[in-house]
């Protein structure tokens, strides 16, 4: 490491543990998959709000959003031999593409996919929301009041409203140094 950045050794591990529930979560496991799917993807908010370094739209577009649709692309152009022979023609292809546009459909193309989108418009939020503490103050509570009153049926507005409470957490336990985990000797 250069300069004044440490490693954050905890941070590591979480990291790897959240991936190890991500394939168990994956796998069939009846009751095990259903109770790691209540918080390992919390936990990967959460780590990412933690370390959330302020930085540009164009930056998170670059890292987030491309990706996003490089890969959704590339499960298209995969499954097109597939599924042109399951359906008969290209209708499909114009609606598959057309689902990896955010909030045109409630279905992503790729379902892996979806972490991408949503932590590129929940830093684009934040980026926005840093210029105001009251404002972002105001949204934590929203946005831990509103799943509790409505059922949102956007697929993308739950996982966004979720995202952004774990999300938010770890970054205000980390900016306002709520826990500071000492450096081993």
């Amino acid at each position: 490491m250069s300069g004044n950045l440490m490693r954050i050794y905890w941070l590591d591990y979480l990291k790897v543990y959240a991936l190890f529930l991500v394939v168990l979560g994956h796998l069939p496991n009846g009751n095990l998959g259903l109770w790691i799917y209540g918080f390992h993807m919390p936990l990967f908010f959460y780590i990412s709000g933690y370390l959330d370094k302020k930085s540009s739209v164009k930056k998170y577009f670059v890292r987030l959003f491309v990706p996003y649709l490089a890969l959704n692309f590339l499960y298209i152009l995969i499954e097109f031999p597939w599924r042109y022979r399951e359906f008969g023609g290209c209708s499909f292809f114009l609606n598959e593409v057309k689902s990896i546009i955010p909030f045109y459909s409630d279905n992503p193309v790729n379902y892996p996919t979806w972490f991408l989108l949503v932590l590129f418009l929940i830093k684009c939020f934040m980026n926005f929301l840093q210029r105001n503490s009251l404002l972002l103050i105001s949204m934590l509570i929203v946005a831990v009041l509103i799943p509790l009153k409505i059922s949102l049926e956007t697929y993308y507005l739950n996982l966004l409203l979720g995202g952004y409470v774990y999300y938010l957490l770890g970054w205000t336990i980390q900016r306002y140094r709520i826990y500071r985990p000492t450096p081993p000797p």
